[in-house]
């Protein structure tokens, strides 16, 4: 039981580090910063990735979570008055 636990944690790491996924796109760094204090005070997974080129708005760092996570991060974000500008899917 404790190894099945094991390998999902194993998966879901792996998964942040990807570069394809769900990202929550902030207007400043200072946001995205914020956002990265919030969601790891929370417990909940995330990683930090620079902005692609083709997506104009925002900052330059993207926040990645994995999209079990989606609904949980955007809504703390919202709790703690932090506003999200974009939600992407990056293929």
């Amino acid at each position: 039981m404790s190894s099945t636990v094991k390998t999902d944690v194993k998966i879901s790491a792996f998964s942040l580090k990807d570069p394809q996924g769900t990202f929550l796109v902030f207007e400043t760094t200072h946001l995205t910063m914020k956002a990265e204090k919030i969601l790891k005070a929370e417990g909940i997974p995330f990683r930090l990735f620079p902005k692609p080129r083709s997506v104009i708005s925002g900052c330059g760092i993207i926040v990645k979570v994995l999209e079990e996570n989606l609904a949980r991060a955007s809504q703390v974000c919202k709790d703690k008055g932090l506003t999200i500008k974009d939600i992407l899917s990056i293929k």
